[in-house]
């Protein structure tokens, strides 16, 4: 499952975030759905440094991504990574910046999934 959050003026709505946690939860009761993905969206960086930690509940893995809007000629949406720069490239397995530099994500992750049972299965 994947969404986003829009920061407004004051920064993110808590109540949006919950809104879509508590669907997440519905989701993964329902369908199974163990990974969930939460964008959080801002033209300002300083919103994106104070993201909160995913809550952790049974079953799921949840991921926020900060993601920059910059309102500029083509607006362009880009990860936030570490230092501040922004991720323009995804390489196996790699998180690139503009100059295919490595730049290590900033996400929060939350994972709270039961690991398989291995003996059960046999």
């Amino acid at each position: 499952m994947i969404d986003y959050v829009l920061a407004g003026v004051d920064g993110f709505s808590t109540q949006d975030v919950e809104q879509f946690i508590k669907a997440a939860q519905e989701n993964y009761s329902t369908f199974e759905y163990g990974n969930v993905l939460l964008g959080f969206v801002s033209e300002s960086r300083h919103h994106l440094a104070t993201l909160p930690d995913p809550p952790a509940i049974s079953g799921l893995r949840i991921e926020y991504v900060p993601l920059l809007l910059q309102l500029n000629e083509s607006p362009p949406l880009n990860e936030l990574g570490s230092g501040g720069e922004l991720i323009f490239f995804y390489e196996q397995g790699d998180t690139l910046g503009s100059w295919a530099n490595r730049v290590a994500p900033i996400r929060k992750v939350t994972d709270s999934r039961v690991a398989p049972d291995i003996e059960a299965a046999d």
